[in-house]
């Protein structure tokens, strides 16, 4: 109940001021990704990772700096 809660607050608050808190707001997808040579599982980690730094106000949710912070990335 109570994550059901904090996730509708979320959802809410998003819809208000334009914040980002779902994968499918960033300005980039796995498709840009696929583009910029990744595969695979390295897609949903560098989503997940620009995510947390858009919601964590460390990068604008803008695809040109999306990209550039991906290409930066060191993966195994």
């Amino acid at each position: 109940m109570l994550l059901m809660m904090l996730l509708n607050y979320f959802v809410k608050a998003s819809r208000i001021d334009g914040s980002v808190y779902t994968l499918s707001k960033l300005d980039i997808n796995g498709n840009d990704l696929i583009a910029l040579g990744y595969e695979g599982k390295q897609i949903g980690d560098i989503l997940n990772y620009l995510l947390d730094m858009v919601m964590r106000g460390r990068i604008l949710n803008r695809k040109q700096e999306l990209a550039w912070l991906a290409t930066k990335m060191e993966l195994e």
